[in-house]
């Protein structure tokens, strides 16, 4: 462990090093209209090496209409300032001295004439709160993926498992023109969609449709990335196949097919393989370590639509096919933690075979009839079945482990049938008075869940008297649920930058679970002995209408919606079987605030608050005891009342010049009647568990995020720091009892390339936690260091994933360190390159496995879960590509 911390802080410091020394300049200037009557916010300035007009580094314009670019080498450069309107401008400049400041630069109006045929743009235009990049400015390789052009935009980091961050926040949202691709998956696009076929990427934050209409976005914002397709690339198909083989009797297939007919887009996605990668991503063998729990056997098929009816109407939607069988041993050591120093330790192993297969249908209807006026249609459907076979053998012991309290075997067969449908229905209608909207939308769902399961438990109690109890049991489970939700919004304007909302909302969820429990009867063999203490058939209706008036203020530095609502919820619950009735009314205040201050053009302050009551679920409110081997018994309480939530989030973000990104984010929560549970242990040594309404649950969390180029080795880095705590109250053996965790942690994502040979990927998460329980303490350190590094040598390319995880505090025999290394080789043959041959091996050294701690209130829990190991495989990729325009 000390010599990875050691090798991280030498590459750490290293690299500043680089960066930190030899001869660089500070070049500034102030842009300015040549006819005076336009603000230059928001143009940008772009440094270009001379030699070949490659782009180097960029910087947004100040509201004053200065520039600052630091640290750039001595040199020769072109200097490029475009905004939209405007003539872009070329200016050589030549920085020989620390400070260059350049006199005032006048940028000429954009004059459009007959015959003009060159369109020259810039790398990168800021479009008010969007960057857009200029795909054309970051060339890559022929049958490049779409993540190989984002790893090279400034700010932007993806990786190896294809996560995207810009300047450090996650990317939560991924369209292609518009619209999701895939249900929004970015993994799917950015594996399968050509770089060659980006004209741009445009990063913005985005809110709900909804709030986005009517500007009343008081909630979250999410990181949202758009690729735009070239216009010559809409016409034509483009995809790949691809087949592998190797040991272990491993195999990876998949189908990539892709046609575009303008508007309209159709692209399917197949795959079957067992080396554990994921449904909808086509990653040829040779990616990064696979590690997710057990061995899978996958086969999927996902198809996407995009089309315009007519000139006003956009429909898209997808359809996902997957059938998978999941395989894996686990082991397990958990800490039962209880007053009096009554601590118990249980240990499992466990074998399990999952079976599933699922059917997903999405679809949206997007009609403008005219400019005021918004439709949009979204029906969704789902349908899938499991099975799940498993065996569990478990010994409870005191905290001496030689003091035996049971041994336990379960057997069980468990088959799943879910299945949905519902819709999303939207009308918007903006008046001709600027600001005034309304806004209608209603979500209708209807679910259903069959759960049919077979036990046999035989449990051995080892206390001075032996004695063996066997439950043999099924199970029949039928739950039905119907939510309708309709929003009803009206905004009308107060004045200048002003306006209101009043908003209704109704929630209405009818629940309906009839859960039979029957034991084996030794004569007859059969399940038919009913068990009245188990079975229960239980309705709720939980109703809520919430009624909020919100104001907006919206100006250049300003823009606050803040509102106060009343809500009303209201409960019903009917149990069937025992012919009880729960009802209850409660009355509660919603207030909201979210608030964001301009403080300049590259620095924002945002503050949040919500105060909202949580909802009850049927599964806490049922009065009924279940178990499938009288150890761990789960109790309901009709008699919860409802909790009550605050949440505070204060966030500060800093576009430095040249690229650099300063995030701070601060959350606060606590939940007043929290839901948490009371916890017996009995003597022989079986739990019973009660939800119960307790206070004293809070927590608090804070990270520090900063990005920021490192210009001479072409790279950036992303540090970010975080802290977090939790109390959580629960009740043990009838003693209140409280947990206290905390952490703090740091991670490092470096990613850059050389040349165009050679790109690197770095990253290293380190964790400390501390759990501290009234009577005992625990704490433990995780590190995780990640490194892709990939060179190419004209056909050739060499590969290698490292990956390392550790944790210092596992229970004994439990691996605490484990080295995983993958290489890569490959070859692109044919003469067009549209082959290619590859070699790779994952878990070279055999190590891997899946290990991880989890606590909760009153439990440490060590698992660990058996995975895909080495293998090495052969496989080929051919790429067609077919366009009909220029």
């Amino acid at each position: 462990m000390n010599v990875v911390k050691t090798i991280a802080m030498l590459v750490f410091c290293c690299s500043f090093y680089l960066v930190s020394t030899g001869q660089v300049a500070t070049i500034s200037g102030v842009l300015q209209d040549s006819t005076g009557s336009q603000q230059m916010r928001g143009a940008s300035v772009v440094l270009l090496r001379a030699a070949d007009s490659a782009f180097l580094r960029f910087t947004p314009v100040q509201s004053d209409a200065s520039f600052k670019l630091a640290r750039v080498p001595y040199g020769n450069y072109l200097l490029q300032i475009s905004f939209l309107g405007f003539e872009t401008r070329y200016l050589p400049i030549h920085p020989d001295h620390p400070e260059l400041t350049l006199d005032t630069i006048s940028l000429a109006p954009q004059v459009y004439r007959l015959g003009d045929i060159v369109v020259r743009q810039p790398p990168v235009i800021f479009r008010n709160d969007t960057v857009e990049f200029n795909a054309g400015s970051f060339p890559t390789r022929a049958y490049a993926a779409l993540e190989e052009l984002l790893k090279k935009l400034p700010g932007v980091q993806v990786s190896p498992d294809g996560n995207i961050k810009v300047n450090g926040v996650t990317v939560e949202r991924f369209l292609v023109d518009g619209v999701p691709f895939f249900g929004g998956n970015s993994q799917v696009a950015t594996k399968n969609l050509p770089a060659e076929i980006i004209d741009k990427v445009q990063v913005y934050d985005a809110s709900p449709d909804q709030k986005a209409f009517n500007g009343f976005d008081n909630g979250p914002k999410q990181k949202t990335v758009n690729v735009v397709i070239k216009k010559n690339k809409r016409k034509g198909f483009f995809g790949n196949i691809m087949a592998g083989a190797g040991t272990s009797s491993t195999y990876n297939a998949g189908l990539n097919l892709n046609r575009f007919n303008d508007n309209q887009q159709l692209s399917m996605v197949a795959q079957a393989n067992d080396i554990n990668s994921q449904a909808q991503s086509i990653m040829p063998a040779g990616g990064p370590p696979q590690i997710s729990p057990g061995i899978n056997h996958l086969g999927s098929v996902d198809l996407n639509y995009r089309d315009k009816w007519g000139a006003k109407t956009l429909t898209y939607g997808n359809y996902s096919y997957a059938r998978q069988r999941t395989s894996y041993d686990q082991t397990s050591h958990t800490q039962n933690i209880f007053p009096d120093d009554s601590l118990t330790l249980n240990n499992q192993v466990s074998n399990n075979i999952r079976t599933s297969e699922r059917h997903r249908f999405n679809f949206s209807i997007d009609t403008r009839p005219d400019s005021l006026n918004t439709i949009m249609i979204k029906p969704n459907i789902s349908y899938s079945t499991s099975t799940v076979t498993d065996s569990h053998q478990s010994w409870l012991t005191g905290k001496n482990i030689t003091d035996s309290i049971y041994r336990s075997d379960n057997h069980r067969v468990l088959s799943i049938t879910q299945q949905s449908a519902g819709s999303n229905l939207s009308y918007m209608h903006r008046f001709h008075k600027p600001s005034r909207t309304l806004s209608i939308d209603v979500s209708l769902n209807s679910s259903q869940t069959k759960n049919n399961s077979t036990s046999n438990t035989l449990t051995t109690f080892l206390s001075e008297i032996p004695a063996e109890v066997r439950m043999d049991q099924r199970n029949e489970t039928k739950a039905t649920t119907t939510t309708i939700n309709p929003v009803v919004s009206y905004t009308e304007p107060l004045g200048h930058n002003q306006a209101m909302e009043l908003n209704y909302k109704f929630r209405y969820n009818n629940s309906d679970v009839n859960s039979q429990v029957f034991r084996l009867n030794d004569d007859s063999h059969l399940y038919d002995l009913p068990d009245s203490l188990q079975s229960n058939h239980f309705k709720n209706l939980y109703q809520t209408h919430q009624l909020m008036l919100n104001y907006r203020l919206n100006n250049n530095k300003w823009h606050v919606v803040a509102g106060i609502g009343v809500e009303r919820d209201r409960i019903k619950g009917s149990n069937i079987t025992r012919d009880s009735l729960v009802y209850a009314k409660y009355y509660s205040m919603t207030p909201s605030v979210n608030a964001t201050w301009r403080l300049s053009a590259m620095q924002r302050l945002q503050f949040s608050y919500t105060g909202m009551p949580l909802a009850l679920s049927v599964e806490q409110l049922q009065p009924v005891q279940l178990t499938v081997d009288s150890l761990f018994i789960q109790k309901g309480n009709p008699h919860l009342v409802q909790p009550y939530m605050h949440n505070a989030n204060l966030t500060y973000t800093f576009t430095l010049r040249s690229e650099r990104m300063l995030s701070i984010i601060m959350n606060m929560g606590s939940v007043r009647n929290a839901i948490q549970y009371a916890i017996s242990q009995l003597p022989s040594g079986a739990q019973v568990s009660t939800p119960v309404n307790l206070n004293g649950t809070y927590n608090g969390s804070a990270s520090i995020s900063y990005s920021f180029p490192m210009k001479t080795m072409k790279s950036s880095l992303n540090l970010l720091t975080s802290f977090n705590y939790q109390h959580t109250p629960v009740l043990l053996n009838d003693v209140k009892s409280s947990t206290k965790s905390s952490g703090i942690g740091e991670s490092i994502s470096w990613q850059g390339h050389i040349a165009e040979q050679f790109d690197y990927y770095i990253s290293s998460m380190t964790n400390f936690f501390k759990v501290h329980y009234d009577m005992v303490s625990t704490n433990y350190l995780t590190e995780q260091l990640t490194a892709n590094a990939r060179y190419y040598y004209h056909d050739w390319m060499f590969d290698l994933n490292l990956y390392y995880v550790f944790n210092n505090n596992l229970a004994p025999g439990y691996k605490r360190g484990i080295p995983l290394i993958s290489p890569t080789v490959s070859k692109r043959v044919f003469k067009n390159h549209a082959g290619e041959v590859k070699l790779s091996a994952n878990d070279l050294l055999e190590q891997n496995l899946n290990v991880s701690r989890i606590t909760t209130a009153n439990t440490i829990r060590d698992t660990r879960t058996s995975v895909r190991q080495r293998y090495v495989m052969v496989s080929f990729t051919y790429n067609f590509r077919s366009f009909k325009g220029k």
